[in-house]
């Protein structure tokens, strides 16, 4: 039973499949009797009702090797439509290019050009660098963007996570957020294996996602994110760009 087909397909299947069984009993090189000629007529007027595809078959090929070639058709064309969706659904990834963060010696990897750069002072005069791109490639508009703190005077060695955490929950209240997934710690860059890593998820008041991972190591602190309507579909892309902060030296 194929749920692909109606109730009406399979009873035309019935029909055309008893048919066809009572027409093979005639060997090719005898002639037929009127009664399987007249089994054969009714296999050529009758059509196979296909939900996707409506199959017309012609040529001298048998009627029985007609009905699964059609069966197989049916089939082959699903395999098609899913393969085209998964091709298109690959051809979605958004280009990255290598963007320097300011005159930090910094970098990270964004899906494009940024669209917004900044550089500010906080009060013990570290550097704070921001930067963001939008993305469309997935059919709605995320933000791919960082904030960048080069420290003055501070070593975060074996401070790391604990200064990710409590900038990170500095950004929580700037951004408006009123629910998130919680921290979790012990990730690693393999490019700098000095750093350590953080990542949470967040939901604001306005009813944005964020995916956000931060990243410390020596003097100098990353926060990436992406925001937008929901969680951003493409884990590959997603990664490429959480992984892609890149210290000065690297």
């Amino acid at each position: 039973k194929d749920p692909g087909f109606t109730t009406k397909s399979r009873k035309a299947l019935r029909r055309i499949t008893l048919s066809v069984l009572s027409a093979l009993v005639v060997k090719p090189s005898q002639t037929p009797s009127a009664k399987s000629a007249a089994h054969l007529r009714n296999l050529r007027e009758t059509k196979i009702p296909v939900d996707l595809l409506e199959i017309h078959l012609t040529g001298k090929m048998h009627p029985f090797m007609k009905l699964l070639i059609s069966l197989l058709c049916k089939s082959t064309l699903l395999f098609l439509l899913v393969s085209l969706q998964t091709t298109l659904c690959a051809q979605k990834a958004p280009r990255f290019t290598k963007t320097p963060v300011g005159d930090s010696g910094a970098s990270l990897y964004l899906p494009g050009a940024p669209t917004d750069q900044t550089v500010s002072y906080s009060p013990d005069s570290s550097k704070v660098y921001t930067i963001e791109t939008i993305d469309s490639s997935q059919g709605a508009d995320y933000h791919f963007g960082a904030i960048v703190v080069s420290l003055n005077n501070v070593d975060l060695k074996d401070i790391e996570e604990t200064m990710l955490v409590q900038y990170m929950d500095y950004l929580k209240e700037m951004f408006g957020v009123k629910e998130a997934a919680g921290y979790g710690k012990g990730h690693t860059l393999s490019t700098h294996p000095t750093a350590k890593g953080v990542l949470d998820y967040w939901l604001d008041s306005s009813g944005t996602h964020w995916k956000v991972k931060g990243w410390a190591a020596e003097s100098t602190i990353f926060v990436l994110f992406i925001y937008g309507p929901e969680d951003f579909p493409n884990v590959n892309v997603a990664e490429v760009f959480f992984n892609g902060a890149r210290f000065a030296g690297d």
